[in-house]
């Protein structure tokens, strides 16, 4: 639980010696509250008791009906004072996601309390809008070496995380901590110590359950701002981290690919009648066998044989024959460069090849035991992923620099 209590009460204390300064008058403790010059003094020093009890209720009320002031100003200033107490407030939940070696500087912060889970949780999430953030979290702090390049700028991501929300965490706390903390009309008695429970409830069951998700619902759908989550659902979704090392360099490979009948006419523009005839009646020829395999029941293998030993445009030298003929074998074959092969496949004017059962070339036991295309396939497809977050990470910063931090409280 965060000690909200410990963040209150400088400020409160700073807030009762000021009264008592009247015009650089002190006004004597037994004027303000009968009895209680002991504790008025203490409280000044910002002095906790052991009941941890900071002020009590009659001392409250005493101050109110003296100068005339409400028992939320005594305690939480005015709003500006308010919304500096809330800003420490997350402030102190936003350092348990900054790096190991801000904790000296940070100490002071995270001394306050560890807080609730729930609360943690939802507002991890809500950091991921910014995907420099996500991309650290979870890929860059578990790097044996950061590079002083890789710091990300933690103070404006939560700057502008405290602008986008104060209004509604202000407005929230009002209704739902103060009030429940306060009777300016007497009837319920004031508990200091009632406070840290107070706003651990509001932290779990407003904010980290509606505010929160709110906010990440509408940041969700704005074109700058959901780059970030953008971020978070590729590392999630498609890097696999620790694969395991697989020293085998090579892969079966099974080969499927039908016979192409090619040929190279190179005509000199001196042929006779004769050699024309000749390279007409064997076109006529290879057309009409082409056509009969076609209309025929045999297998395609035996039709591929038939094709290969048939033979074309012989003694004609006019024309080469450049056709390739029928391979069904199996052969090893290093799997880098085949996945290399796949991946670099030129993709020029939009073209894809959108067949899914191409019979060329298969893998067998690809998603059995012969994984080792599959691990070099994830590799590939971590490289790329990598620099895709880089890209989106750089996109997003330079985007968000270009907002005036005015505009962003009246974004949500």
């Amino acid at each position: 639980m965060i000690n909200f209590e410990q963040i209150l009460i400088p400020s409160i204390a700073s807030r009762f010696k000021e009264l008592r300064n009247n015009k650089g008058r002190k006004l004597q403790p037994e004027i303000i509250s009968y009895g209680q010059k002991s504790a008025i003094l203490r409280l000044e020093k910002a002095s906790v008791p052991k009941s941890g009890n900071f002020v009590s209720d009659r001392l409250l009320e005493d101050y109110v009906d003296y100068f005339k002031v409400t028992k939320e100003h005594l305690i939480f200033g005015k709003q500006k004072e308010l919304e500096l107490q809330l800003f420490r407030l997350f402030f102190t939940i936003f350092v348990h996601f900054t790096p190991d070696e801000f904790d000296d500087f940070l100490y002071k912060f995270k001394s306050i309390g560890q807080p609730n889970k729930k609360v943690l949780e939802s507002f991890e999430e809500l950091l991921y809008v910014f995907g420099d953030f996500g991309r650290w979290y979870k890929i860059k702090r578990f790097e044996e070496e950061l590079a002083p390049t890789e710091v990300i700028d933690y103070e404006s991501i939560f700057k502008i995380f405290w602008l986008l929300s104060k209004e509604t965490i202000m407005s929230s706390f009002q209704s739902d901590v103060i009030q429940n903390i306060i009777d300016e009309s007497g009837k319920e008695k004031f508990i200091f110590t009632k406070i840290n429970t107070e706003v651990d409830r509001w932290l779990k069951n407003k904010i980290a359950k509606f505010i929160f998700p709110n906010m990440i619902k509408k940041l969700k759908s704005d074109s700058v701002f959901k780059i970030g989550f953008m971020v978070k659902n590729l590392i999630d979704e498609f890097l696999v981290d620790n694969l395991t090392p697989d020293y085998h360099t090579k892969i079966p490979m099974k080969r499927y690919i039908p016979p192409m009948p090619s040929y190279d006419f190179q005509f000199k523009g001196n042929e006779s009648q004769e050699d024309l005839r000749k390279i007409v009646d064997e076109w006529v020829r290879m057309q009409e066998d082409f056509h009969k395999l076609n209309e025929s029941t045999m297998s395609n293998e035996e039709k591929f044989k038939i094709i290969e030993e048939k033979k074309y445009f012989e003694g004609i030298d006019q024309i080469t024959d450049t056709s390739t003929p029928f391979i069904n074998d199996e052969q090893v074959v290093y799997a880098e460069e085949f996945l290399d092969s796949v991946l670099n496949q030129p993709r020029g004017d939009g073209y894809i090849d959108h067949r899914l059962n191409r019979v060329e070339q298969k893998i067998p036991g690809m998603l059995q035991e012969n994984n080792k295309a599959q691990k070099l396939f994830q590799e590939k497809i971590n490289k790329m992923t990598l620099s895709l977050i880089d890209e989106l990470v750089d996109y997003q910063n330079t985007f968000i620099s270009c907002i005036e931090w005015k505009e962003l409280p009246e974004y949500l």
